[in-house]
Formats: structure tokens, C-alpha cells, sequence
């Protein structure tokens, strides 16, 4: 085998094994939230990660009481059949039009787009309708519905409704790109409904949770974890804390990612999920035979070139702990390269987490042979069950972006004004919505205002205004399918001879019918 063989193989291998390690991330991350902390809560290692769900489900609770009416709303959906209506507006102002009108101006001021949604997640059934004025002319009638196996168009210029099956989309898509979907392929529009359970289901779900957080939390031995009381100052405070560190040695590391792709290789369940959530998202059967012939790949190649994984200093990870939450981290990692360059990552900083207020300071550095780039996380969370104070900075070498909000609630109303802005050399503006909204027991309402500002643009260029009324309804409207075109079972022949007889003839007549007076 020449040398040129023998290196790009080694890449290969080495790229396959990023992957492997990328995956292992993340399912260590899996024990953070999901770890179910049974029999050892009084070991370092159990108490280490325990600190990390609780502080996760803390901040997740907080998010859960600040927005209580949509996602009982939402909630509620699951159960209950809702109707839906958004009608969305604008008004423009052109910079270019000197003081006069536009003719984009008049249009876009005289016209409003209307979408009525109804939904009946039990009877998996979706209908819509959309319509439209544009400057006194009318566009209705168009309208669409979902059930758990078909997919139907009803058209205004169309005498026949299309319909695709969800059996026949696949022969479908592939006259349209042979190359990118396989005509064998079917999608259950049923899936689209079990909301919980979509892509992965709830129980594939719980299946990988507790099977690599039980996996991995048994790998991690009990001596890599040390405690001690530590004072430290947190947002002017002192706090005297339960520091705990985690060490991993680079062997440890090795052999950590060792077992969890030898685990993975044996895995069947685990890949039979993955090819799951690949045909979830119209992937080629053939396409999905590659991408899991590369999994496999993959993970034996993690296992044969683990020696090439370079963590000199293997993974440090710090956490003091004050009432339970995490009050203070340190994380430190480094990664030598295939030409001996050392990059090294970081995390450190500070969080105050009270019930009426989260306060955040942290640094994310990343320093290799020709950087030092540093990320700053800073700011704060504020609710006291009444009023909102939001802001989150996220400062790089390049700007900053910061997330603002202030919002006031009172008995299911609530009105809010919220910011996404960005300050830099290069640009200065954001994007803002403001508007106010209202829930009750069997219907909701909403009034929401963007608006877009940069340097040189003024708000009132562009306002975009959406009002939106939700209720609960008992059933949902169909579409009358006494005569459909069943598209999904043509071919390419007779698809085109359709299209371009037809179809082109009622459009046609449609047309001058709605418009020729114009």
C-alpha cells in the first residue's frame, strides 16, 4: 500500500472518529438531564451529576411558570380540536419614494394575507385555508387538509382535488429528483400528528436516556471524583460551596469512547432508530444504506485508532454546588492535532440561581497556535410572577448580540415588548416585536407587531402586524374528495399532460372569470 494510501486511510479513520467522540458528547450530555440518581446519592459522582439535572430542571421550571398560559394552551391542543386564525398586514414606507407613493407602497399598505388553521391532533386531521386582498382583489378558496394518510389540495381553478398518498410520495418525488429520493420510499402523515412522539417516539426516547446514562455514569469510575468546601464570591456574594471536580486522563478518555462505540456497534435498537429518523426526513433508502454503512464504519474505526485521540491533559470539569444548583464551573479540555498543534477550550464562570431572578457570567476560550478567541456570556433572567426584565449579552470579537425583553402579566393577559439587536463595526440594528396577547379557557387572542432597524433605516420603514384568535372547536372542516387526481399514482407522462392540458385550461378560465375586468 504507497504512503499516499496509507494517509488519507488515516484520515479517514480520524475524521470517523470525531464523529464517535462528537456522539459521546452528547450522550454524556443525556446523563446531565435524564440520570435517575437511584441507591448512590451519597458518592461524588452521584451527587456531581445530580447538581447538573437539578440545575437543569430548575431553570426549566422557571421557563415553564413564565410562559404557564401558552403551554397550557398548547397543552391543550393535544386534547381538544382548535381552530386558528392569523391575519397578517404591513405597512411600508419607502425611503425612495421623496415624499409621494410608491407603487410597492400602495400595494403592500392596501393588501392582507389571511390563514385559518384547524386542528384535531386525536383525529388526526389538519385543514387550512388561505386567502388574500390585494388592493381590492380577492385570492380564496385556497385550501389544504392532512390526515393520517393522505395529503389534498383543493384549488380554486382546479375542478378535481389533488391528493398524494403517503404510500406513493416517494414515486412521486423521484420523477421530480431520481437522484435525491427513492421511489420506495413512504411517509406516514400520521407521524406528523403524535406531536410527543416525532420524530423519536417517547419510548425510543426513554430507551436511549437510560440506556447510555446508566452506561456511561458505570463507566466513569468513583475515583475520578474529589470534593472539598470551598468559599467563593458569586454576584457580590459569598457563598460557602461544595466544590466537586471531575478529572479524566487521557486513557480514561480513550477508553471511555472505547466502550461507548464498541456499546453503540452492538446496538441494534439504537440503529434501528437512527434509520427511523433518516426516513422521517425523506432520506433515500439508499442514502440511509450509506449513512449507516458510515455509522458503522465509524465506530469500528473509533475503536482501532483511539490511540490517534490526543488529550494530553485529558478533561477537567469543576462545579461548586450551593443549595443544590451549580453556583460556579470550570472547564478545561485540550486537542493535539495531526501536526502537534495544541488547541485548548475552556469554560468558566459564575451563576446566581434565585426564584425570582438568574444571573449569568461566563467565558468560553478557545486558544490554539494563531488564536485566542474569547466568548462572553453575561446578564440576567428577572420574574416575580408579574412582570418580565430579560437581558442576555452573547460579546464576540465581531459584536455584540444581546436579547432583551420586557413583559407584564396580569390574570392571562400579558403585554410584551422583546429585542434581538446587534451592535458591530459592520452592522448596528435588530429585529423587535411587541404586542400584547390573552388567554382564557377556550380561547386566546394575540396582537404582534416586527419591525426591523439598522443603521441608515428607520422602524417606521416596515411594520408587520399579525393578529391571531385561538378556540376550541368540535370538529374539523374536510375536503370534499367526490372528485380528486390522485397524483401520487401517475406517471411522469401523464403528470405533465395534466399540468399542461388540463389544469392550464381551467386556470385559464379561472383567471379571466376573477380578473379579465382588470
Amino acid at each position: 500500500m504507497s504512503e499516499e494510501v496509507v494517509q488519507d486511510t488515516k484520515k479517514g479513520g480520524k475524521g470517523k472518529l470525531a464523529i464517535i467522540i462528537a456522539v459521546a458528547v452528547i450522550v454524556i450530555g443525556g446523563i446531565i438531564g435524564y440520570f435517575a440518581f437511584a441507591g448512590s446519592a451519597g458518592s461524588d459522582k452521584a451527587k456531581y451529576f445530580k447538581a447538573e439535572a437539578d440545575t437543569l430542571e430548575f431553570l426549566t421550571d422557571e421557563w415553564k411558570e413564565r410562559y404557564a398560559e401558552e403551554l397550557e394552551w398548547a397543552e391543550g391542543s393535544k386534547e381538544n380540536a382548535e381552530e386558528s386564525s392569523i391575519d397578517i398586514t404591513a405597512e411600508y414606507n419607502d425611503p425612495n419614494a421623496y415624499g409621494g407613493v410608491s407603487e410597492a407602497e400602495e400595494i403592500i399598505n392596501n393588501s392582507k394575507v389571511s390563514l385559518l388553521l384547524q386542528s384535531d391532533i386525536q383525529e388526526k386531521l389538519l385543514y387550512g385555508d388561505i386567502s388574500a386582498d390585494v388592493m381590492g382583489m380577492t385570492f380564496d378558496d385556497f385550501k389544504f387538509g392532512v390526515d393520517a394518510n393522505q395529503l389534498l389540495f383543493d384549488l380554486p381553478f382546479l375542478d378535481d382535488v389533488i391528493l398524494i398518498d403517503g404510500d406513493n410520495i416517494g414515486e412521486l418525488l423521484s420523477q421530480v429528483d431520481p437522484y435525491t429520493f427513492d421511489e420506495d420510499m413512504s411517509f406516514d402523515f400520521e407521524d406528523a400528528f403524535d406531536i410527543d412522539n416525532y420524530p423519536i417516539s417517547e419510548e425510543d426516547q426513554e430507551y436511549l436516556k437510560d440506556k447510555y446514562s446508566m452506561f456511561l455514569f458505570d463507566e466513569i469510575s468513583d475515583d475520578s471524583f474529589e470534593s472539598e468546601t470551598e468559599d467563593i464570591t458569586v454576584e457580590g456574594q459569598d457563598i460557602s460551596a461544595e466544590k466537586i471536580a471531575l478529572h479524566l486522563s487521557e486513557e480514561e478518555v480513550r477508553d471511555l469512547v472505547t466502550a461507548l462505540a464498541k456499546e453503540m456497534q452492538g446496538d441494534d435498537r439504537l440503529k434501528e432508530i437512527i434509520e427511523s429518523y433518516l426516513k422521517s426526513n425523506f432520506m433515500a433508502a439508499t442514502d440511509i444504506n450509506m449513512v449507516m454503512d458510515e455509522f458503522e464504519d465509524g465506530l469500528e474505526q473509533a475503536q482501532e485508532n483511539i490511540d490517534d485521540l490526543n488529550v494530553p491533559d485529558g478533561i477537567t470539569s469543576e462545579i461548586w454546588i450551593d443549595d443544590g444548583l451549580i453556583a460556579q464551573r470550570d472547564f478545561h479540555m485540550a486537542v493535539v492535532d495531526d501536526f502537534d498543534e495544541k488547541a485548548e477550550f475552556s469554560i468558566v464562570g459564575t451563576q446566581l440561581l434565585e426564584d425570582d431572578k438568574q444571573t449569568f457570567d461566563y467565558t468560553l476560550n478557545v486558544v490554539d497556535e494563531y488564536t485566542d478567541e474569547e466568548i462572553f456570556f453575561t446578564g440576567s433572567l428577572a420574574f416575580d410572577g408579574e412582570t418580565v426584565n430579560d437581558e442576555l449579552v452573547l460579546s464576540l470579537d465581531l459584536g455584540d448580540v444581546t436579547y432583551a425583553a420586557e413583559e407584564t402579566i396580569n390574570k392571562g393577559e400579558k403585554t410584551f415588548d422583546r429585542s434581538l439587536s446587534i451592535a458591530s463595526p459592520f452592522i448596528n440594528g435588530g429585529l423587535f416585536w411587541s404586542g400584547d396577547s390573552t388567554f382564557e379557557k377556550d380561547q386566546m387572542s394575540g396582537n404582534h407587531k416586527f419591525h426591523v432597524e439598522a443603521e441608515g433605516l428607520g422602524e417606521d420603514i416596515l411594520n408587520i402586524q399579525a393578529v391571531v384568535e385561538g378556540k376550541r372547536i368540535n370538529e374539523v372542516e374536510t375536503i370534499n374528495t367526490d372528485s380528486v387526481k390522485d397524483v401520487g399514482t401517475m406517471s411522469e407522462e401523464e403528470i405533465s399532460n395534466y399540468i399542461e392540458g388540463e389544469a392550464a385550461e381551467q386556470f385559464f378560465e379561472w383567471y379571466m372569470e376573477k380578473f379579465g375586468g382588470f
